[in-house]
């Protein structure tokens, strides 16, 4: 009885999650944080509206992604509320507009790139609170909005600023790699 309980034991300690949040440094300067998670049917957008995108409340919606995402959240000193959260994104697109022009196109294929956000909290990060799968639509802001505890609603997260330092391609729009911005 004994070593089946031993065996059991071990294989529960190699069962480690597929995502697993994980605190990178300790000192209160410079505290890093990070984790992943699964985003499906991400609303990818433009600025271009036109007759092949579809209306949301982020612009227009050309595409849906499967995305992979990586959060390191950064504080900036030990004293300050400000946090620099960089993402990172890799995964596939589904397009039924053209991002450039607004009209109906079918394309499909990989899409990676990153973008950066600012967060002005009291609260330390608790990558826990960030689920392995996100639910299908959600914005990337929701898991920052997760890590600290600001809610599901969109309108209560001004806390989260930034987002137009960014950079994503796909491969391949109409034969060739488009980028954004």
């Amino acid at each position: 009885m004994r070593k089946i309980a031993l065996a059991a034991t071990a294989i529960a300690a190699l069962a480690v999650p597929a995502v697993a949040p994980v605190m990178a440094s300790a000192s209160p300067a410079n505290q890093t944080y990070s984790v992943g998670t699964h985003s499906p049917g991400h609303l990818d957008t433009t600025s271009i509206a036109g007759p092949g995108t579809k209306d949301s409340p982020y612009g227009p919606v050309w595409a849906y992604d499967n995305l992979n995402l990586k959060y390191v959240v950064t504080r900036a000193s030990a004293t300050s509320d400000q946090w620099t959260v960089a993402v990172t994104a890799q995964g596939s697109f589904a397009g039924f507009a053209d991002p450039t022009t607004g009209q109906a196109q079918n394309n499909s294929g990989s899409v990676n790139g990153n973008i950066t956000y600012t967060v002005t909290s009291q609260n330390t990060p608790n990558m826990a609170l960030v689920p392995s799968q996100e639910p299908s639509g959600s914005s990337i802001r929701l898991p920052i909005a997760q890590m600290f505890s600001l809610g599901n609603d969109p309108s209560a997260w001004n806390a989260i600023g930034g987002g137009d330092n960014y950079s994503f391609s796909y491969n391949k729009i109409d034969g060739k790699v488009y980028t954004q911005p």
